[in-house]
């Protein structure tokens, strides 16, 4: 009986142990000093997601500190100081999968089924979904300094001034003169390519396109396009916009000015001012699309901004220290930056 009791007690103290020992797993470990976070404010569909970066004396943020951001209606890209490449949300045709060994990045753009990366040697690395042609870039492509990626085509500005346009081009978006070399910025939208000239005026290439806006427009120091709309920023820190206006998207807020910087996504429009906070305007009568999103408000207290893109039913915001707002839709993940590794 005596050895029986023994017997009972060391099964006690064994399962005793065990527990203590599942507890300690099931708990999670204090975040220390050194430690990338994301903190949010409630549901990361309606709020908006910060990334943020702890660190202590002896380590530095580099692969944390992002320098450049790209939307597109399902995805995000983002660039890191240190030359690579994050992206996250829609993960069909290959969106997500950043080509292995990609660094020396200086620019990125996001496309609707494509992303483009430009390298610091003038040259062009794209991936994505391999049914279009705008992924492939063409052999040549060289001494390039700007690009960017609509829904089936790609565009990349050259060192001399040239546009180069490839993909998938029959509404005329590839339509771009060889031999013109005094461009300054490009611009690819769902069926339409707008280019800004060195004089301050702006050239748009598609089949069904009405010029008479552009062609009047003057003082032009940026250019971007929405899904069949087109922003364009003088350089008197206004903003001028025209196309499909269903939604309210060509509806400039009334005394916008001080504008830095535009981004125009699908059905909504964001603006840069010069004192770090940012202006949405667009979306109106489509409660069915964008019911409980929140991409066309500003979060409370979004300040010290540096650059902005526009999605298709979210936004990202770059600030100053290097981080990432994002707010909007979150159906694919693409309001949810992904956490830094050091």
């Amino acid at each position: 009986m005596k050895s029986l009791s023994i017997y009972y007690l060391f099964i006690c103290v064994l399962l005793s142990g065990l527990l203590a020992i599942s507890g300690c797993i099931g708990q999670s470990p204090h975040p220390d000093n050194n430690t990338p976070v994301i903190t949010s404010s409630g549901n990361t569909t309606l709020k908006p997601v910060t990334l943020v970066t702890k660190t202590d004396g002896n380590m530095t943020a580099k692969n944390c500190r992002f320098v450049a951001i790209s939307t597109a209606p399902h995805q995000s890209l983002a660039l890191r100081d240190d030359g690579t490449v994050v992206a996250w949300g829609e993960s069909d045709g290959g969106m997500m999968k950043v080509p292995k060994n990609l660094n020396n990045v200086t620019a990125i753009a996001a496309g609707h089924w494509h992303n483009l990366a430009l390298l610091k040697n003038g040259t062009v690395v794209a991936w994505g979904n391999r049914y279009h042609g705008d992924w492939q870039v063409p052999s040549g492509v060289h001494d390039v300094v700007l690009i960017d990626a609509g829904t089936e085509h790609s565009l990349a500005l050259k060192k001399d001034g040239s546009v180069i346009a490839w993909g998938r081009c029959e509404q005329g978006q590839c339509a771009i003169p060889k031999r013109l070399e005094n461009y300054t910025a490009v611009a690819a939208g769902s069926w339409r390519s707008v280019v800004l000239k060195s004089d301050g005026t702006i050239q748009t290439f598609n089949l069904e396109e009405h010029h008479e806006i552009a062609q009047n427009l003057t003082g032009i120091a940026a250019i971007s396009v929405g899904y069949d709309h087109v922003l364009a920023l003088r350089k008197n820190g206004t903003v001028v916009a025209w196309g499909d206006n269903t939604y309210g998207q060509c509806d400039v807020p009334d005394g916008l000015a001080h504008v830095t910087a535009i981004s125009a996504g699908y059905w909504h429009n964001l603006a840069l001012k010069d004192d770090g906070t940012v202006v949405a305007w667009g979306g109106k009568s489509i409660e069915s699309l964008i019911k409980d999103n929140g991409q066309f408000s500003i979060p409370a207290g979004l300040t010290d901004i540096t650059a902005i893109s526009a999605g298709g039913f979210h936004n990202l915001a770059l600030k100053r220290d290097g981080t990432i707002v994002a707010w909007g839709s979150n159906e694919a993940g693409e309001s949810n930056p992904p956490l830094c590794s050091y």
